[in-house]
């Protein structure tokens, strides 16, 4: 954010830090993974930044990189979302 408003975010302060969150959700059922568009669509958002367009892509999404996570990545929010009602 202080990339895009510096002024802004030289006027903020960090409360608290929350816990490192999967971000973003690409995701598929389970059902669907060995699919050709599938895992064609998963390596080209892995190989991003093997490229210099597809690292300017990342730096527009603020990525470093995308890779493959597992469901423990989301814990949080869905721990969240259970005290919420939401799960």
């Amino acid at each position: 954010m202080n990339s895009v408003q510096p002024a802004l975010t030289a006027q903020t302060r960090v409360i608290p830090r929350s816990e490192s969150l999967g971000f973003p959700p690409f995701v598929v059922g389970s059902d669907r993974r060995a699919e050709t568009g599938v895992t064609a669509c998963a390596s080209t958002l892995q190989g991003l930044g093997q490229t210099e367009p597809g690292r300017a892509m990342l730096k527009l999404l603020y990525l470093d990189s995308v890779s493959a996570g597992n469901a423990s990545l989301f814990d949080g929010i869905f721990a969240r979302m259970a005290v919420r009602g939401g799960g």
